[in-house]
């Protein structure tokens, strides 16, 4: 006499053969447990106004009220205004430009900069630009990795922080605003 197959058999059955199809899969292939990459998961990991809580220079990190600054991304703009306190020297950078986000990376650069170095009764200025630089995105754990894949400049986004690392050292480290009440 054959066994009789009751419901609960057949969900038992259907999970075993899912489980077993996705281990099957190649590791690029899988969905289980990994967050997705998209374009729209950049976009709000990135987008608000941050601002400047540790700046490594000269060895040592500077936090404010020594160095102080924002940065905003939002809409595909990109505005920074960053500032320098240090053995009587200030340095003023600023600039505004543009990111693009597609199916494989997130570019920016900026259309105009201006960065202002004084010392005593020197003064130093320099007008430029940022060429539109492409960062592949990809996912270590919770943590956002933009890298340009060079190893030149990297961006590090940890829920409401993250940090820019320039040839493998830590940069600039920022904390994302809140918004007023």
């Amino acid at each position: 006499m054959g066994r009789r197959v009751t419901g609960h058999t057949l969900i038992v059955t259907s999970i075993l053969i899912s489980v077993l199809s996705l281990a099957r899969l190649p590791a690029s292939e899988r969905r289980y447990g990994v967050q997705q990459v998209t374009p729209a998961e950049i976009e709000r990991r990135i987008t608000g106004m941050w601002e400047l809580i540790e700046w490594h220079f000269d060895g040592q990190v500077l936090k404010p009220p020594v160095v102080n600054g924002r940065v905003l991304f939002r809409d595909g703009q990109v505005l920074s205004i960053f500032h320098r306190t240090k053995d009587g020297e200030r340095y003023d950078w600023s600039g505004y430009g543009s990111y693009s986000l597609n199916q494989f990376s997130w570019t920016y650069g900026y259309s105009r900069t201006l960065e202002v170095t004084r010392k005593a009764k020197d003064s130093t200025v320099v007008e430029g630009t940022r060429e539109q630089i492409p960062f592949a995105y990809r996912f270590e754990g919770s943590k956002l990795i933009l890298d340009d894949g060079k190893g030149d400049r990297k961006f590090v986004f940890e829920s409401d922080e993250f940090t820019y690392f320039l040839q493998g050292q830590a940069l600039r480290k920022w904390r994302r605003l809140k918004p007023s009440a």
